[in-house]
């Protein structure tokens, strides 16, 4: 579809957007939850991070 009218570079550049997008997205949901259970139950925010 798109990627066949697309460039290479503009193929490129459309996936490197969706990569940060979703490493964005996974790194909000992190430190949310690291809030979410400071909050609950008083834990340090970087064991959080690592239970969640």
């Amino acid at each position: 579809l798109l990627g066949e009218r697309l460039t290479t570079r503009a193929r490129l550049a459309f996936w490197a957007q969706a990569e940060l997008v979703a490493a964005a997205t996974d790194l909000a949901e992190v430190i949310g939850g690291a809030i979410a259970l400071h909050l609950l139950f008083g834990l340090p925010l970087l064991l959080g991070g690592v239970i969640v």
